[in-house]
């Protein structure tokens, strides 16, 4: 039995445990499952060139590129087998078909141009200060950066490794030999000689050694002191090699799956112990082993595996946050699998973890288990531990309460009804167990058990899960389904608190698994079945915690406190550390099995604060134990990049080119779009969270969690600024953003131009519109007075007619009715009558006509043609003439002025008098012809035209034909020989 243990030390381990890992095969996107190469480039995307295609990877998924024989702008051959970078952020790619070159803003791939008909593999790539050096199967071949041919270095062999050293050295590596070339020298000399090796890489650290990797030998090293080679590690299994600047130590993979690391400074190997990794434990499943072919550590200190015919693993070589307990020869976690209840470590620094299968007791230092011979709580589960005294123990278990020594050699049994679930001691010393059925109180020498009766009415009985001491010395008691319970043992009150529907203050569940006293800020926290509450003791109000305020998840199993007030809290989910004083949001920091906890999952009573301020959880699957100080956060910021363009819901194929943009341009009908982006930190991409905005449009941040996509719609026309911003895994910002100018270009009919342009056609529209009604009111008031005058005028003309022809007329035949009253009735007489019947016809045919000008029915040209014609008729109708009217079939609908009409019709009227009195014609024809912009009226005969006897008699009417058709603005036209006839033609504007 052992009876003393020497005081807990937590000494470093002397190997790598790597328990978290991620593989990454064909189901998660990866081209191929072998892998040559790996590569992190400038900007932080990890590059793997497999045996078919090279894969992207941003953390969350693979962009995948392969050759397409009918595009010449992808990648030449898809087997992959070197990766670097030039100075300008471009891919140099070495394939089974010579050298590639990625163009990252063109998003496309350019190659060398083959030489000759011999294969033209590159097994290794360099990139010097001018040059791209390049390791084939014949030997070195040099190329620009524009990858056109430079020079071939023959060494007449395969070359598979290439470095150029601090002394500007260029050594090479191939299946015979190794081989260097001085700055100053054209040739290379054979440094080292072998048969039947491959030189697969050379590294050369910052002490100026250079160290090769031969598989089928192990690691020579060259020393430039001394100038001479040694054997560092003879292992013939050896298949590659990465050194780690950081801790100046060679990872070093092997063709059995086997991963070392190695200190050239200590000459110490140490054997990684992965779990689970590529089948080891299993060796029914595959028997035999694969060759690791490439081996890379990336900024954040992330160890990347790839194996031939098992894609990639990813290891965390970072120090765990929450330590396991290591078995030191075989790495092996000796708790894992069991189910921890309770967990206890006595002040000689032994610790008791207490399981579903017994008692285990473990030595710190010595890093093994001791056999408790004669353990009596073997087959009992220990729910509840507590050290009285020095050398006393007092335990809590489903048989009952023990007092023990810390040997387990029983002192005092109580068996009591129901299982002891849960122990406190008070201030005064006395040991609390809590029951299933009761409250019991064991005096501190252990000489009395008392029964503490806390009954509520209707209360009935619930196990008591949780006891704890305020140092007022008051009793909480958290019960099973009961609620909270403050007890004040000198006085008897008792206090209930329970959950409420009506009281959103209340106790936020009844199930109580955890209780804590802040004796800092007075207050209590109680850990419940739903959430987190904070007990103000003056305002005897409860605040409660849930998931969506940060908690992992609302299940509470217990509650420690750190040295900075910080409380740790284990639940159903993981771990979580609360801090108080932080802001809403900023409160929780969660951390889960991949921060190498035993299981999400934790135990009600497993739980320990040890006098060096370690916490120890237990859970389902083991122990985890941690000092507060040391859980430190990630410390690398995340770089983030955007990765992908949706426009209108579609994917833009710029994979490649946009995450280089500085500036998208993009239409106005293209306004709806979508950007993805990726924090390029992979310790745990499952946690990256982000935040954005875009400027010009919104000020504010948008925290997205863990979504990694940006949609805006329907932006107006003009320039953005999009940024994004990321934190890591433990919630650590990087603050600097990444930007984006974005520049949505407007039509053409929301270019700035044509709003000034319609603006001013507006304007003028406005101003036309305005000016059309004036003028328009101006012409309607000048018509008014045309109007007005062309009635003063028709009344005058009126006057005129009537005073000139019906005056003259009534006056004649006034005249001649005296003359007639004065004569005797004789002929006369009788001639006289007829001289008053005639002229009383002619005023009844001069009224009319001048009816017939002022009625404005009869203001048409059709009208005018019909009256006219009607006329005419009536004119030669006792003439020996014949009359020929041409009229077009359909008149149009010109209107014609009441004097438009009189004059148009006096003219015409003096033609006829003209023509019946002088022509001495036959014929008499009479033509319209109407267009668009006129009228004319023609009126011809066939008689002797004029005669010079009759040209001064007839002179006075053609003066009075032209000067009415002048009034009217129109033409007078006259044609007219002797013996030919007459044309007279009026033509009229219309």
């Amino acid at each position: 039995m052992v009876i003393y243990f020497p005081l807990l030390k937590i000494f470093p381990q002397n190997h790598f445990w790597l328990s978290e890992n991620e593989n990454l095969s064909l189901e998660q996107g990866l081209s191929q499952s072998s892998v040559y190469s790996i590569f992190q480039d400038s900007r932080g995307f990890l590059w793997f060139g497999t045996a078919d295609g090279l894969n992207r990877f941003d953390g969350y998924e693979f962009k995948v590129y392969r050759n397409i024989p009918s595009d010449t702008n992808s990648i030449i051959n898809n087997t992959i087998r070197a990766i670097c970078e030039d100075s300008e952020g471009n891919l140099l790619l070495g394939t089974d078909e010579g050298l590639a070159k990625y163009l990252l803003a063109e998003n496309r791939f350019i190659a060398q141009k083959k030489r000759g008909n011999k294969k033209n593999t590159i097994n290794t790539l360099l990139k010097d200060r001018e040059n791209i050096i390049a390791g084939t199967e014949y030997g070195i071949e040099i190329f620009s950066p524009n990858l056109v041919f430079k020079e071939e270095l023959k060494l007449e062999e395969q070359i598979t490794a290439l470095l150029i050293d601090s002394h500007n050295n260029l050594w090479a590596g191939g299946p015979s030999g190794i081989y260097r070339r001085s700055e100053n020298r054209n040739e290379f000399e054979k440094m080292y000689n072998y048969y039947l090796l491959t030189c697969r890489n050379i590294f050369e650290t910052d002490k100026g050694s250079i160290f090769f990797l031969l598989n089928g030998k192990g690691i020579l090293k060259y020393d430039y002191n001394n100038r001479k080679f040694s054997e560092e590690i003879n292992d013939e299994l050896l298949s590659n090699i990465f050194f780690d600047k950081w801790t100046n130590t060679f990872w070093i993979g092997t063709t059995n799956e086997r991963i070392l690391n190695y200190d050239p400074a200590n000459k110490k190997i140490k054997k990684i112990i992965t779990k689970p990794i590529l089948n080891f434990q299993n060796e029914n499943i595959r028997k035999k082993k694969l060759t690791i072919t490439s081996i890379y550590i990336d900024r954040s200190n992330l160890l990347w595996v790839g194996l031939d015919g098992e894609g990639i693993y990813k290891f965390n070589i970072n120090a765990p946050k929450f330590k396991k307990v290591i078995d030191n020869k075989t790495g092996a976690d000796l708790f894992e699998g069991e189910f921890v209840k309770s967990i206890y470590k006595t002040k000689n620094g032994a610790l008791f973890v207490n399981t579903l299968n017994g008692m285990l007791l473990y030595d710190f230092i010595n890093k093994r288990f001791y056999d408790i011979k004669g353990n009596p709580f073997k087959n009992k589960i220990v729910y509840s531990v507590a050290q009285v005294g020095d050398d006393k123990i007092v335990m809590a278990t489903n048989a009952g309460l023990f007092v023990v020594t810390n040997q387990l050699k029983i002192l005092y049994s109580y068996f009591l009804k129901g299982q002891m679930l849960s122990l406190s001691k008070d201030n005064n010393g006395n040991i609390w167990f809590g029951a299933t059925q009761n409250i019991c109180r064991l005096s501190k020498n252990y000489e009395s058990l008392d029964t503490v009766k806390i009954d509520f009415e209707n209360r009935g009985y619930y196990p008591v899960k949780t006891i704890s001491f305020t140092p007022d010395n008051l009793i909480w008691i958290g019960y099973l389904f009961g609620g909270l319970v403050c007890y004040n043992p000198s006085s008897g009150e008792k206090t209930h608190y329970v959950n409420s529907s009506l009281n959103s203050n209340s106790l936020s569940n009844n199930s109580i698994r955890a209780i804590y006293s802040d004796e800092k800020n007075n207050c209590i926290w109680i850990g419940t079945e739903n959430g987190l509450n904070k007990f103000d003791r003056q305002t005897k109000s409860f605040t409660h915690y849930y998931e969506k305020d940060g908690l992992p998840n609302s299940f509470i199993y217990a509650i420690l406190s750190d040295e900075h007030n910080n409380l740790w809290i284990s639940t159903n989910k993981g771990i979580s550390k609360f801090t108080p004083g932080n802001k809403p949001g900023t409160q929780f920091k969660n951390y889960g099995i991949e921060d190498g906890l035993q299981s999400n999952e934790f135990n009600k009573g497993a739980y320990l604060k040890d006098e060096k301020g370690y916490l120890y959880f237990g859970g389902i699957n083991g122990l985890n134990y941690f000092h507060p100080d040391s859980v430190k956060d990630n410390p690398v910021k995340p770089v983030t990049l955007i990765t992908g363009l949706k426009i209108l819901d579609s994917h833009v194929e710029a994979v490649g080119k946009i995450s280089r943009l500085k500036e998208l341009k993009l239409k106005s009908n293209e306004s709806v779009f979508s950007l993805q982006f990726s924090a390029l930190e992979f310790t745990n991409t499952k946690k990256n969270s982000y935040a954005y905005r875009l400027l010009g449009f919104e000020k504010d941040w948008n925290y997205c969690g863990l979504k990694r996509e940006a949609r805006y719609t329907n932006l107006d026309p003009g320039e953005y600024l999009f940024e994004v911003k990321s934190a890591n895994n433990d919630g650590v910002w990087n603050d600097i953003p990444t930007q984006l100018k974005i520049l949505i270009v407007p039509q053409w009919y929301q270019t700035l131009l044509f709003k000034i342009l319609l603006i001013l056609f507006l304007l003028s529209a406005v101003g036309g519109s305005i000016r059309f009604f004036e003028v328009r009111r101006i012409k309607f008031r000048i018509k008014k007075l045309e109007e007005k005058e062309a009635l003063a005028k028709d009344r005058a003309r009126i006057s005129r007619d009537i005073h000139d022809e019906i005056g003259a007329n009534l006056t004649r035949i006034l005249l001649i009715s005296d003359i007639a009253s004065s004569q005797q009735e004789t002929t006369k007489w009788f001639d006289s009558f007829k001289q008053i019947s005639r002229s009383a016809n002619e005023t009844i045919v001069k009224l009319d006509e001048i009816v017939w000008a002022i009625n404005p029915k009869n203001d048409s040209l059709k009208n005018f043609m019909a009256y006219l014609s009607e006329y005419i008729e009536m004119f030669f109708e006792h003439s020996d003439k014949s009359c020929r009217f041409n009229y077009p079939a359909v008149i149009p609908d010109v209107t014609l002025t009441s004097e438009k009409r009189h004059n148009l019709f006096l003219a015409i009227k003096e033609a006829l008098n003209n023509v019946q009195k002088y022509s001495n014609a036959n014929q008499v024809s009479f033509e319209l012809i109407v267009t668009k912009t006129f009228f004319s009226f023609s009126l011809s005969d066939d008689g002797v035209g004029f005669l010079p006897a009759k040209t001064l008699e007839s002179g006075n009417s053609i003066k009075n034909m032209k000067s009415r058709i002048d009034l009217l603005l129109g033409e007078f036209e006259l044609k007219s020989a002797s013996g030919e006839g007459t044309t007279i033609k009026f033509t009229i504007k219309i």
